[in-house]
Protein backbone atom coordinates (compact mmCIF):
# COMPACT_ATOMS: atom_id res chain seq x y z
CA UNK A 1 0.00 0.00 0.00
CA UNK A 2 1.55 3.68 -0.52
CA UNK A 3 0.93 6.21 2.49
CA UNK A 4 0.79 9.74 1.37
CA UNK A 5 2.62 12.41 3.60
CA UNK A 6 2.20 16.05 3.59
CA UNK A 7 2.04 18.86 6.20
CA UNK A 8 -0.08 21.84 6.27
CA UNK A 9 1.50 23.97 3.53
CA UNK A 10 -0.66 21.97 1.42
CA UNK A 11 -4.04 24.13 2.47
CA UNK A 12 -4.95 20.50 3.67
CA UNK A 13 -6.93 20.70 7.39
CA UNK A 14 -6.56 17.90 9.71
CA UNK A 15 -9.94 17.11 9.96
CA UNK A 16 -9.69 16.79 5.75
CA UNK A 17 -6.36 15.01 6.56
CA UNK A 18 -7.82 12.16 8.75
CA UNK A 19 -10.68 11.61 6.13
CA UNK A 20 -8.32 10.60 3.52
CA UNK A 21 -6.13 9.05 5.17
CA UNK A 22 -2.76 11.03 5.00
CA UNK A 23 -0.57 11.61 7.57
CA UNK A 24 -0.09 15.19 8.07
CA UNK A 25 2.23 17.25 9.73
CA UNK A 26 2.78 20.91 11.02
CA UNK A 27 4.52 24.10 10.15
CA UNK A 28 5.39 26.08 13.07
CA UNK A 29 5.12 30.09 13.75
CA UNK A 30 7.00 31.36 16.24
CA UNK A 31 7.05 34.43 18.06
CA UNK A 32 9.46 35.80 20.29
CA UNK A 33 10.17 32.55 22.27
CA UNK A 34 6.56 31.14 22.12
CA UNK A 35 6.35 28.31 18.92
CA UNK A 36 2.92 27.11 18.16
CA UNK A 37 1.81 24.18 15.99
CA UNK A 38 -0.24 25.55 13.02
CA UNK A 39 -2.42 22.29 13.12
CA UNK A 40 -3.76 22.40 16.18
CA UNK A 41 -1.74 25.63 18.31
CA UNK A 42 -2.77 28.48 15.95
CA UNK A 43 -5.04 28.71 12.89
CA UNK A 44 -5.03 31.65 10.01
CA UNK A 45 -7.58 34.27 12.39
CA UNK A 46 -5.59 33.69 15.40
CA UNK A 47 -2.49 34.74 13.34
CA UNK A 48 -3.72 37.49 11.97
CA UNK A 49 -4.80 38.90 15.17
CA UNK A 50 -1.40 38.14 16.72
CA UNK A 51 1.16 39.63 13.69
CA UNK A 52 -1.47 43.01 14.15
CA UNK A 53 -1.03 43.50 17.87
CA UNK A 54 2.55 41.98 18.80
CA UNK A 55 5.71 44.08 18.39
CA UNK A 56 7.58 40.62 17.67
CA UNK A 57 8.07 39.75 13.79
CA UNK A 58 7.07 35.90 13.56
CA UNK A 59 9.12 33.34 12.06
CA UNK A 60 8.37 30.05 10.78
CA UNK A 61 10.16 26.55 11.14
CA UNK A 62 9.24 23.00 9.36
CA UNK A 63 8.56 20.15 11.00
CA UNK A 64 11.62 18.68 12.61
CA UNK A 65 13.29 15.06 10.96
CA UNK A 66 11.81 13.21 14.71
CA UNK A 67 8.38 14.17 13.35
CA UNK A 68 8.53 11.76 10.42
CA UNK A 69 9.74 8.61 12.39
CA UNK A 70 6.91 7.03 14.42
CA UNK A 71 5.36 7.35 10.59
CA UNK A 72 8.56 5.51 8.62
CA UNK A 73 8.47 3.12 11.48
CA UNK A 74 4.53 2.21 10.87
CA UNK A 75 5.00 1.97 7.46
CA UNK A 76 8.34 0.04 7.27
CA UNK A 77 6.47 -2.26 9.87
CA UNK A 78 3.29 -2.51 7.30
CA UNK A 79 5.61 -3.02 4.40
CA UNK A 80 3.95 -0.08 2.93
CA UNK A 81 5.46 2.75 0.41
CA UNK A 82 5.90 6.31 1.89
CA UNK A 83 4.85 9.12 -0.99
CA UNK A 84 5.86 12.73 0.57
CA UNK A 85 4.61 15.38 -1.19
CA UNK A 86 6.45 18.18 -0.34
CA UNK A 87 6.19 21.77 -0.89
CA UNK A 88 8.75 23.66 -2.57
CA UNK A 89 12.10 23.21 -1.12
CA UNK A 90 13.12 26.85 -2.44
CA UNK A 91 10.90 28.00 0.12
CA UNK A 92 10.43 25.43 3.01
CA UNK A 93 12.96 23.41 4.70
CA UNK A 94 10.40 20.47 4.94
CA UNK A 95 11.88 18.25 1.86
CA UNK A 96 15.50 18.90 3.86
CA UNK A 97 13.83 17.89 7.04
CA UNK A 98 12.03 14.54 5.79
CA UNK A 99 15.24 13.50 3.52
CA UNK A 100 17.16 13.21 7.10
CA UNK A 101 14.63 11.63 8.21
CA UNK A 102 14.50 9.14 5.70
CA UNK A 103 18.12 8.27 5.59
CA UNK A 104 17.07 5.86 8.96
CA UNK A 105 15.18 4.48 7.58
CA UNK A 106 17.69 2.61 4.63
CA UNK A 107 15.23 -0.66 4.01
CA UNK A 108 11.97 1.01 3.85
CA UNK A 109 10.50 2.62 0.04
CA UNK A 110 10.35 6.06 1.06
CA UNK A 111 9.58 8.12 -1.99
CA UNK A 112 10.13 12.26 -1.85
CA UNK A 113 8.40 14.63 -4.51
CA UNK A 114 9.31 17.96 -4.65
CA UNK A 115 6.41 19.70 -6.29
CA UNK A 116 8.01 22.90 -6.34
CA UNK A 117 4.63 24.13 -4.88
CA UNK A 118 3.34 25.85 -2.21
CA UNK A 119 -0.65 26.38 -0.63
CA UNK A 120 -3.18 25.36 -2.20
CA UNK A 121 -1.91 24.27 -5.46
CA UNK A 122 0.24 21.81 -3.17
CA UNK A 123 -2.95 20.63 -1.95
CA UNK A 124 -4.61 19.74 -4.99
CA UNK A 125 -1.44 17.39 -6.07
CA UNK A 126 -1.92 15.78 -2.86
CA UNK A 127 -5.36 14.74 -3.43
CA UNK A 128 -5.35 13.90 -6.70
CA UNK A 129 -2.55 11.87 -5.49
CA UNK A 130 -4.70 10.37 -3.03
CA UNK A 131 -7.31 9.72 -6.17
CA UNK A 132 -4.49 7.88 -8.40
CA UNK A 133 -3.58 5.69 -5.35
CA UNK A 134 -7.01 4.49 -4.60
CA UNK A 135 -7.35 3.76 -8.38
CA UNK A 136 -4.66 1.15 -7.99
CA UNK A 137 -2.01 3.41 -10.02
CA UNK A 138 1.57 2.02 -8.91
CA UNK A 139 4.11 4.44 -7.35
CA UNK A 140 5.85 5.32 -10.39
CA UNK A 141 3.06 6.41 -12.29
CA UNK A 142 1.23 8.41 -9.28
CA UNK A 143 4.97 10.16 -9.25
CA UNK A 144 4.58 10.42 -13.26
CA UNK A 145 1.48 12.16 -12.86
CA UNK A 146 2.26 14.08 -9.47
CA UNK A 147 5.15 16.17 -11.76
CA UNK A 148 2.86 16.49 -14.74
CA UNK A 149 0.14 18.22 -12.87
CA UNK A 150 2.31 20.20 -10.47
CA UNK A 151 3.91 21.97 -14.04
CA UNK A 152 0.68 23.10 -14.70
CA UNK A 153 -0.39 24.93 -11.91
CA UNK A 154 -0.09 28.89 -11.80
CA UNK A 155 -0.51 30.57 -8.51
CA UNK A 156 -0.67 34.43 -8.11
CA UNK A 157 -0.57 36.60 -5.40
CA UNK A 158 -1.43 40.23 -4.47
CA UNK A 159 -0.09 41.60 -0.86
CA UNK A 160 -0.62 44.96 0.75
CA UNK A 161 3.37 45.30 1.10
CA UNK A 162 6.58 42.88 0.78
CA UNK A 163 8.03 43.63 3.78
CA UNK A 164 6.93 40.27 5.22
CA UNK A 165 8.29 38.63 2.67
CA UNK A 166 11.57 40.53 2.79
CA UNK A 167 12.13 40.02 6.47
CA UNK A 168 11.15 36.16 6.01
CA UNK A 169 13.80 36.24 3.97
CA UNK A 170 11.45 34.94 0.47
CA UNK A 171 12.29 37.89 -1.64
CA UNK A 172 15.74 40.04 -2.14
CA UNK A 173 15.85 43.82 -0.19
CA UNK A 174 15.96 45.13 -3.83
CA UNK A 175 12.59 44.06 -5.26
CA UNK A 176 11.19 44.75 -1.76
CA UNK A 177 12.11 48.86 -2.32
CA UNK A 178 10.82 48.43 -5.96
CA UNK A 179 7.71 47.02 -4.61
CA UNK A 180 7.46 49.77 -2.38
CA UNK A 181 7.80 52.80 -4.52
CA UNK A 182 5.03 55.10 -4.69
CA UNK A 183 3.08 52.75 -2.23
CA UNK A 184 2.72 50.90 -5.48
CA UNK A 185 1.10 47.25 -5.06
CA UNK A 186 3.09 44.41 -6.24
CA UNK A 187 1.66 40.79 -8.11
CA UNK A 188 3.74 38.24 -7.41
CA UNK A 189 3.67 34.85 -8.71
CA UNK A 190 4.94 31.24 -7.79
CA UNK A 191 7.71 30.15 -10.29
CA UNK A 192 10.10 27.77 -10.15
CA UNK A 193 9.55 27.08 -6.54
CA UNK A 194 9.61 30.31 -5.49
CA UNK A 195 8.27 33.83 -4.74
CA UNK A 196 8.43 35.79 -7.98
CA UNK A 197 7.34 39.88 -8.34
CA UNK A 198 5.68 40.41 -11.61
CA UNK A 199 3.85 43.75 -11.82
CA UNK A 200 3.18 46.81 -9.73
CA UNK A 201 -0.13 48.70 -9.93
CA UNK A 202 -0.81 51.89 -8.09
CA UNK A 203 -4.00 50.73 -6.29
CA UNK A 204 -5.32 47.17 -5.23
CA UNK A 205 -8.53 48.02 -7.61
CA UNK A 206 -6.21 47.90 -10.34
CA UNK A 207 -4.17 44.93 -8.91
CA UNK A 208 -6.81 42.96 -8.80
CA UNK A 209 -8.22 42.95 -12.14
CA UNK A 210 -4.46 42.84 -13.72
CA UNK A 211 -4.56 39.81 -12.13
CA UNK A 212 -7.80 38.34 -12.61
CA UNK A 213 -6.36 39.34 -16.15
CA UNK A 214 -3.21 37.19 -16.02
CA UNK A 215 -5.48 33.77 -14.34
CA UNK A 216 -7.79 34.37 -17.46
CA UNK A 217 -4.91 34.48 -20.07
CA UNK A 218 -4.36 30.44 -19.52
CA UNK A 219 -7.02 29.39 -16.88
CA UNK A 220 -8.55 25.61 -17.90
CA UNK A 221 -12.20 26.04 -17.95
CA UNK A 222 -14.60 23.30 -15.90
CA UNK A 223 -13.33 21.70 -13.12
CA UNK A 224 -9.76 20.72 -14.18
CA UNK A 225 -8.85 24.76 -13.21
CA UNK A 226 -8.78 23.51 -9.38
CA UNK A 227 -9.26 26.88 -8.78
CA UNK A 228 -8.79 28.23 -5.21
CA UNK A 229 -9.04 31.76 -3.87
CA UNK A 230 -7.00 32.37 -0.49
CA UNK A 231 -6.77 35.26 1.31
CA UNK A 232 -5.67 37.10 4.80
CA UNK A 233 -8.51 38.52 5.92
CA UNK A 234 -10.10 40.24 2.84
CA UNK A 235 -13.17 38.41 2.52
CA UNK A 236 -14.68 40.59 0.25
CA UNK A 237 -12.25 41.37 -2.03
CA UNK A 238 -12.44 37.04 -2.45
CA UNK A 239 -15.75 36.81 -2.87
CA UNK A 240 -16.34 38.95 -5.57
CA UNK A 241 -13.21 37.46 -7.46
CA UNK A 242 -15.14 34.36 -7.22
CA UNK A 243 -18.10 35.27 -8.38
CA UNK A 244 -16.38 36.91 -11.46
CA UNK A 245 -14.72 33.70 -11.97
CA UNK A 246 -17.36 31.60 -11.73
CA UNK A 247 -19.43 33.21 -14.76
CA UNK A 248 -16.58 34.05 -16.95
CA UNK A 249 -14.83 30.29 -16.78
CA UNK A 250 -18.44 28.37 -15.91
CA UNK A 251 -17.20 27.00 -12.27
CA UNK A 252 -19.92 26.09 -10.17
CA UNK A 253 -17.86 26.13 -6.63
CA UNK A 254 -14.72 28.17 -5.93
CA UNK A 255 -13.05 27.17 -2.46
CA UNK A 256 -12.13 30.53 -0.57
CA UNK A 257 -9.65 29.13 1.99
CA UNK A 258 -7.50 31.10 4.76
CA UNK A 259 -3.89 30.25 4.01
CA UNK A 260 -1.99 28.41 6.68
CA UNK A 261 -0.71 30.23 9.46
CA UNK A 262 2.95 29.44 8.16
CA UNK A 263 1.97 31.28 5.13
CA UNK A 264 0.67 33.99 6.28
CA UNK A 265 3.76 34.64 8.00
CA UNK A 266 5.86 35.69 4.77
CA UNK A 267 2.70 37.14 2.69
CA UNK A 268 1.17 39.61 5.59
CA UNK A 269 -2.51 40.41 6.43
CA UNK A 270 -4.61 41.23 3.50
CA UNK A 271 -3.39 38.82 1.28
CA UNK A 272 -5.08 38.39 -2.13
CA UNK A 273 -4.14 34.74 -4.22
CA UNK A 274 -5.36 32.20 -6.78
CA UNK A 275 -4.46 28.95 -7.33
CA UNK A 276 -5.45 26.99 -10.82
CA UNK A 277 -4.09 24.76 -13.33
CA UNK A 278 -3.88 24.73 -17.09
CA UNK A 279 -4.75 22.73 -19.71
Amino acid sequence: MIKIIADTLSCISPDSAIRMGIDLLPQYVIFGETTYRDDTEIDAQKFLRMATTSRVFPTTAAPAPILYKPIFEKINKDHDIALVISPSAKVSGTFQSVEKAACEFPSTDIRIVDTQLLAAGLGTVVKEAKKWIDSGLGIDQVIERINSLAAKNRTYVLVDTLEFLKRGGRIGAASALIGGLLDMKPILAFRNGQIEPIEKQRTKKKAIERMKDLVLTDCAHGSSANLVIMHGDVISDAEKLADEFQEILGLKDIPIIYPPSAILVHSGPGMLAVSYFTD
